[in-house]
């Protein structure tokens, strides 16, 4: 009984993925290789609001999107966000913030 059940996995293995699905066909489209670039040091600017923005490798650094690539920063535009009032739609059920408190 234990062969029968094995012949017949064999026999979908064959049939199924590599005849029907032609699975030796598949190419593997993971990243074969990286660098990794190591950056040390912190940038800072004084801003037109007399406030001192500082900037460390975790903020220039960005993780590659494609192959082959690679990504410099070399413009930085600062947005004015705060945390400080609710953004969610209170009529939205699954929000997670209620009121401009939480």
């Amino acid at each position: 009984m234990y062969r029968l059940i094995q012949l017949l996995i064999l026999i979908f293995g064959i049939a199924y993925l590599v005849i029907h699905k032609k699975g030796y066909q598949e190419i593997d489209t993971s990243i074969i290789s990286s660098i990794i670039l190591k950056v040390k040091g912190l940038g800072f600017r004084q801003t037109d609001d007399n406030h001192t923005l500082v900037i460390d490798g975790a903020d220039y650094i960005v993780p590659p999107q494609e192959n082959n690539a690679l990504f410099l920063m070399t413009n930085f535009i600062r947005t004015d966000q705060q945390e400080k009032r609710c953004e969610e739609s209170p009529s939205l059920k699954i929000a997670a913030c209620k009121n401009d408190t939480h």
